[in-house]
């Protein structure tokens, strides 16, 4: 199986990069995933999840729901 490596990004309510994390994933989802599990265990408001220069999705801590995706990931779903 390949992997890809993704950017896990915990920002701020301004959308300012406080940190990021490197993901290995085998597909968005798993990668979803891991940032979902991620972001609940951490003290940071928000997350983004970045494939190169493609966002996958936003998520925000209290709701821990994603917030956006990128236009394919909606059209593929």
């Amino acid at each position: 199986m390949t992997y890809k490596r993704y950017r896990c990004c915990f920002t701020n309510g301004s959308d300012q990069v406080l940190r990021t994390e490197p993901i290995d994933g085998a597909d968005d989802a798993s990668a979803v995933l891991h940032v979902e599990r991620l972001l609940a265990a951490s003290p940071h408001s928000s997350a983004q999840l970045w494939d190169g220069q493609r966002l996958v999705g936003r998520w925000a801590a209290a709701a821990h729901q994603n917030l956006e995706r990128d236009h394919a990931a909606a059209a593929a779903e």
